[in-house]
């Protein structure tokens, strides 16, 4: 699997949430090579597990940041959210059930939304956030 390397075009300005990215994408990159090393699907799963937990905890950083500004894209940026918990879930749960899962596939799934989750609407959010004095 590639590595992810944290850059500033991933940068959303906003010193604890760019953190948290950055350790969102070292887990990613561990996800990567646990599957590149074929340790198998309970590795995977263990992977999965502590990322969809620390992004949980993320969102929440997150969404306690759009209240308290009164963010007027908090409704749209909280579904995006929702929506990937939703599907890590259903991952996990697979894994858990010993169904076949393709690895591969979630790590490119995981890269990609979080990649344009951030260079998107968490982009727009950092500007926000710096416009309020929270950056």
């Amino acid at each position: 699997m590639e590595t992810i390397i944290w850059t500033e075009a991933l940068s959303v300005g906003v010193e604890r949430i760019d953190r948290e990215h950055q350790t969102l994408v070292v887990m990613l990159n561990d996800l990567g090579q646990v599957i590149g090393s074929g340790q198998g699907q309970q590795s995977v799963a263990q992977v999965v597990c502590r990322m969809r937990q620390y992004a949980q905890e993320h969102f929440a950083t997150e969404e306690e940041a759009m209240t308290a500004t009164r963010y007027s894209g908090r409704t749209s940026h909280m579904a995006e959210h929702d929506a990937f918990i939703e599907k890590v879930l259903e991952v996990e749960d697979a894994l858990s059930q010993g169904e076949p899962v393709a690895a591969g596939d979630i790590w490119k799934y995981l890269r990609l939304w979080l990649t344009e989750h951030i260079q998107g609407p968490d982009k727009v959010l950092g500007e926000h956030l710096c416009a309020c004095g929270k950056g």
